[in-house]
């Protein structure tokens, strides 16, 4: 894979891991309102059965299997992001340490230092 190719896809795997960690965070934070939610709509039942009803709900089971969807794409995204920036960052210390070995004739030295 060439190098650019390489960073394009580090930046676009790092967006949407972004994208996706916001959305399951908004999805989390609704979590407890749509169970609120179920609790009013409920209110006849009593205490715990009520309770129970509700988390057995097929639209609150859907919404969790959603956020662990969600969760799961999050991590995903996360694990090819860190492999791929390793790639880069391999690629890079190998650049660093063949130019110092070979250096290129015509080439100031300082170009090939780390940063």
């Amino acid at each position: 894979m060439p190098q650019e190719q390489l960073v394009r896809l580090v930046h676009d795997l790092g967006r949407e891991l972004a994208e996706v960690r916001q959305l399951a965070r908004r999805l989390s934070d609704l979590l407890p309102r749509r169970y609120q939610d179920l609790l009013r709509e409920y209110h006849h039942l009593s205490g715990s059965y009520r309770d129970r009803v509700c988390l057995q709900d097929p639209r609150y089971q859907r919404t969790i299997d959603e956020l662990i969807a969600i969760r799961a794409r999050a991590m995903q995204l996360k694990i090819q992001y860190e492999t791929h920036v390793m790639l880069f960052q391999a690629r890079q210390s190998l650049r660093f340490r063949l130019a110092t070995k070979f250096p290129v004739q015509g080439i100031p030295k300082r170009r090939y230092k780390s940063k």
